[in-house]
């Protein structure tokens, strides 16, 4: 087996990339065990709970872009993480919706980097951490339809779930919208499954889409508008659970 070494993971929390800030972080997925032991068992019994998801992650803090980003999702509504093992279209992604709980503002002694650490949980019902694949992670002008990545079938149990992270905005007046599609190989005729909130500006949503769905190629198609070459940099991670 090949061994796995983290040196180019992106971190996307809500409509920020900390990446060029974090030096470790870690994605935990948890069960809380639940104790049913009873009179005449001769060892515990326990039965799964609920499950949780959770991220916490480390680095050197900014006070003029990362240390006010972080601060400002303490206490938001549920946003999505992702961390993706890769920046190309199809590499692993990891993704959930979260809740931010703990932001130490400074962390640090004297003449030394001063650091930062957040950490944030599942906070929205929704089961677990998803294991999927980066449908974007780049800069797009004008409008257009991404590569297709085989993501796989969507069981009647099941849902898909997905990350947009907007993390640049360009022009004048830009608007963007996006939809996440499904298909056979090729695309011969797509069907729209997800369709994000329009954005304009530095921002996230996460949505899902409900089974049975057969196809198994996934990709966005996006449209961009405005003037003085609106453009967006922005994230998608989806999965299946």
């Amino acid at each position: 087996m090949a061994e796995f070494i983290l040196k180019n993971q992106v971190i996307l929390i809500g409509g920020y990339d900390f990446s060029g800030r974090l030096s470790s972080c870690a994605l935990e997925l948890g069960c809380e065990l639940q104790d049913n032991t009873t009179f005449g068992d001769t060892t515990i019994s326990r039965l799964p709970g609920l499950r949780n998801a959770a991220i916490a992650v480390e680095g050197y803090a900014d006070e003029t872009n990362y240390n006010p980003a972080a601060l400002a999702l303490l206490g938001a509504s549920a946003f999505p993480v992702s961390v993706l093992n890769g920046p190309a279209i199809g590499d692993q992604a990891y993704g959930f919706r979260a809740v931010e709980g703990n932001f130490p503002l400074i962390d640090g002694s004297v003449g030394e980097m001063a650091r930062f650490s957040l950490q944030a949980e599942g906070g929205d019902g929704t089961p677990g951490i998803f294991n999927g694949f980066v449908l974007n992670n780049e800069n797009r002008t004008g409008s257009g339809s991404g590569t297709a990545v085989t993501v796989g079938a969507v069981s009647a149990t099941q849902r898909l779930y997905a990350c947009l992270h907007v993390i640049a905005v360009g022009g004048i007046t830009p608007t963007l919208d996006l939809i996440i599609q499904s298909d056979t190989s090729g695309f011969p005729s797509p069907t729209n499954r997800i369709t994000f909130s329009q954005k304009n500006a530095i921002g996230y949503d996460f949505q899902s889409v409900v089974g049975s769905i057969s196809d198994t190629f996934w990709r966005i198609n996006w449209t961009i508008g405005g003037s003085s070459s609106p453009n967006f940099t922005f994230a998608v991670a989806v999965g299946i659970i």
